[in-house]
This record gives structure tokens, sequence and C-alpha cells, in this order.
């Protein structure tokens, strides 16, 4: 089966909780990278259906983001699994790997597998 890479970009805030107590709230250009098992327009529209809500929020607002601690990881995480959970088999997410700065990258893959 094939495996395909979706790109995509989205502005989003967030702060990440430090030794020293909370950073401020700031903004980024997130630029997402999802590897795809399959090639049909549902993984296109997976990744659209799980950045949209995220385009232009505050992550910490998002639970299942927070409880991560507001992170690139955590966020990675998110995407992973929102997508998955919109993708029929035998389609799946490879990895999830988000630039939150230039240079600086999370990536996500599920051990054991697919989903």
């Amino acid at each position: 089966m094939k495996t395909r890479v979706i790109v995509d970009s989205f502005q989003a805030s967030h702060s990440v909780a430090l030794e020293s107590g909370s950073e401020p709230v700031h903004g980024h250009e997130w630029k997402l990278r999802a590897e795809i098992i399959g090639d049909s327009p549902e993984a296109d529209a997976a990744v659209e259906a799980a950045v949209a809500p995220l385009r232009g929020a505050v992550l910490n607002d998002n639970e299942a983001i927070a409880r991560g601690g507001a992170s690139a990881e955590a966020l990675a995480r998110y995407l992973h699994d929102e997508i998955s959970g919109r993708l029929s088999p035998p389609q799946g997410v490879l990895s999830i790997a988000l630039e939150e700065e230039p240079g600086c990258w999370a990536v996500y893959r599920k051990v054991g597998g697919r989903r």
C-alpha cells in the first residue's frame, strides 16, 4: 500500500508549564507533516477536519492537548489520534511531525502499529 505525506500549516497559541512557572501565551505558525498509509481523498479530509478547530486557537483551551502540557509533543499526539480516528482501515497514520519554530520538530509515532 502507498504511503502519502500531507503537509499543512496553521497558526495557534499555547503556554507551556516550566519548572519556574508557565511561560506567557505565545503564537506559532505550526507546520504539519502527516505520513499516512493509503492514498485517498479521505486522508486530506481527515487532516483538515483535525486541524480546522486549532486554527487561531489557544491550545491550552483544548482539554486533550492541555493534559499533555500544551507542548508540541502533546499536539503531535493529539493530531495523530484525531486523524487516525477519521480514517477507514486499512488507512492509518504512520507519523505526525510538527515544526514549532524553524528547525524545532516534534514527532509522534504510535508504537505497535497504526491507529
